[in-house]
C-alpha cells in the first residue's frame, strides 16, 4: 500500500477531490481491501482540520449504514494540512466537494462522529482488525502491552494512533537483560523519554557516552549503562546511569540495538519507541525476571 506520510502536506483544495478519492478507491481495489479501511487509516494518519483547539481527541465513529455500531479512534483535530475538514456538524473530504459524514449532538466533551464514505460502506469495521492488517505488532508484546504503549505515545507526542503504531518498537526484556531493563524502566518512569531518535553516528554515540559519564570518567563497578541510549539524539548529558554486567548484558544490548537499527533501515533522526517488559515495581523497588 502506498505510504501515507504525515510529513507531506496535502492540499485541501476541493479541486483535487476527485483525484484523491479515485486514488483511495484504486488503492483499495489493488490490494483487495474495503475502501473504508484505506480511508480510516488516512484519517488516522492525517488527522482532521477544524476550528476546535484540540491537539488530539478521542472520538467515537459510527458507520452511516450501521449507526448502532461504534468504535473509537484518536486523532488530532487541528491539522491544517489534512484533507479531512470538520465544519460545524459536517465532515468533508477536500473542502466542501465531498461530504464524508456528520457530527452527532455532543454527549461528552468530544462529540461522536457519524462517518460514511459516499455510499460505499457495506460492512462493519473493527479497528482492531484494521491495525492487525496494516501494522506489525512487536513479537515480544501482547496486544494489551502494545495498546498501552501506543496510548502513551499518542498522549505524549500528539500523534495519531496510526502514526504511533507504525513506529518501530525496541523492547527491553527483564528476563534477557535484567539490570539494563531495571535501569531503562526506572529512567522512563522518572521522566526520561521513551520516544527516541536514532543518532546514526558512532562518533556522536561515543561523545554521548562521555557526556553521560560512561566514558573515561566511569570508575565502576562493572560496566556503565545509560538511558536514553548513547546511540540516540536524546542520549548524553542528563542520561540515567547504572552499573551492569558487561558480560552478558551489555554485549546482548549492543547487539540487539544494532540489529534493531539495521532491520528497520533507520537513518539519522528516525523516531522509534522503547518499552520494557518483565520488570515489576513494588514499594518503589524494581525487580526483573
Amino acid at each position: 500500500m502506498p505510504h501515507l506520510s504525515m510529513r507531506r502536506p496535502i492540499s485541501s483544495d476541493g479541486a483535487v477531490g476527485t483525484g484523491r478519492l479515485h486514488d483511495l478507491e484504486q488503492t483499495a481495489l489493488r490490494h483487495k481491501v474495503p475502501v473504508e479501511d484505506v480511508l480510516l487509516i488516512a484519517v488516522n494518519l492525517y488527522g482532521i482540520t477544524s476550528a476546535q483547539d484540540r491537539h488530539r481527541a478521542r472520538v467515537n465513529l459510527r458507520l452511516v449504514r450501521r449507526p448502532d455500531v461504534a468504535w473509537q479512534i484518536i486523532v488530532p483535530l487541528n491539522q491544517p494540512a489534512s484533507p479531512f475538514r470538520l465544519r460545524g456538524d459536517e465532515l468533508s473530504l477536500n473542502g466542501e466537494e465531498y461530504k464524508v459524514g456528520v457530527v452527532a449532538p455532543p454527549v461528552t466533551r468530544i462529540p461522536p462522529l457519524l462517518l460514511g464514505i459516499l455510499g460505499k460502506m457495506t460492512r462493519d469495521i473493527d479497528m482492531g482488525d484494521v491495525w492487525k492488517k496494516y501494522f506489525n505488532k512487536p513479537d515480544q508484546l501482547s496486544e494489551g502491552q502494545w495498546d498501552e504503549l501506543v496510548d502513551a505515545c499518542v498522549e505524549s507526542q500528539g500523534l495519531s494512533e496510526a502514526g504511533c503504531r507504525k513506529l518501530p518498537v525496541f523492547v527491553v526484556d527483564g528476563k534477557r537483560t535484567p539490570k539494563i531493563a531495571i535501569n531503562d524502566k526506572s529512567a522512563i518512569d522518572s521522566g526520561h523519554p521513551f520516544y527516541l531518535h536514532y543518532l546514526a553516528s558512532s562518533k556522536g554515540g561515543s561523545q554521548n557516552r562521555e557526556f553521560a559519564g560512561c566514558g573515561a570518567a566511569w570508575g565502576g563497578p562493572q560496566s556503565c549503562d545509560e538511558y536514553p541510549f548513547a546511540s540516540t539524539q536524546e542520549g548524553g548529558i542528563g542520561a540515567q546511569t547504572m552499573p551492569v554486567p558487561f558480560k552478558p548484558e551489555q554485549i546482548i544490548q549492543r547487539n540487539d540495538l544494532g540489529r534493531f537499527y539495521a532491520s528497520n533501515k533507520m537513518g539519522k533522526g528516525d523516531p522509534f519507541l522503547v518499552t520494557v517488559i518483565n520488570v515489576k515495581v513494588k514499594y518503589g523497588i524494581y525487580s526483573a525476571g
